[in-house]
C-alpha cells in the first residue's frame, strides 16, 4: 500500500524492539538502587538502614511515679494519724490536697509508661 499523497509505504510491518545488550542489562542489576533521602540527596538503598525507635519509657519514669504514689499515700495517712504534727498542723485540711497532688502526679506519669 502507497499513500497517493505522500508516496509514503503504509503497509503494516511487524518489528520487535532491539534487545537490550546483555553488558548493560547485568550492570542495571548489579548497582544500587538509588532513592531519594530526606534532604532531597541520592541515597543508595544500603545507606538507607534507620535505627528502629525505641518504643521504652525513660529509666526515671518508673522510680518517679512510684515514689509519687508513695509520697501521697504518706502525706494523708500522717495528716489523719498525727493531725498536729509541726508541719501538717499548719496546712490544715490542705494536706489532703498536697497529698491528692502527689497522686495526679503519679498517675499522669502512668500514662507516659509503655
Amino acid at each position: 500500500m502507497v499513500n497517493d499523497s505522500t508516496g509514503d509505504d503504509l503497509t503494516p510491518t511487524t518489528s520487535k524492539k532491539p534487545a537490550a545488550p546483555k553488558a548493560a542489562a547485568s550492570k542495571a542489576t548489579t548497582t544500587a538502587k538509588k532513592s531519594t533521602g530526606k534532604d532531597g540527596a541520592k541515597v543508595s538503598k544500603k545507606a538507607d538502614k534507620r535505627k528502629p525507635v525505641r518504643l521504652d519509657s525513660p529509666r526515671w519514669l518508673v522510680p518517679t511515679m512510684v515514689a509519687a504514689f508513695i509520697i501521697g499515700l504518706v502525706w494523708i495517712v500522717a495528716y489523719y494519724v498525727a493531725p498536729d504534727a509541726p508541719v501538717i498542723s499548719t496546712l490544715g485540711w490542705w494536706n489532703v490536697l498536697v497529698g491528692f497532688g502527689f497522686f495526679t502526679v503519679g498517675f499522669v506519669l502512668s500514662t507516659k509508661w509503655k
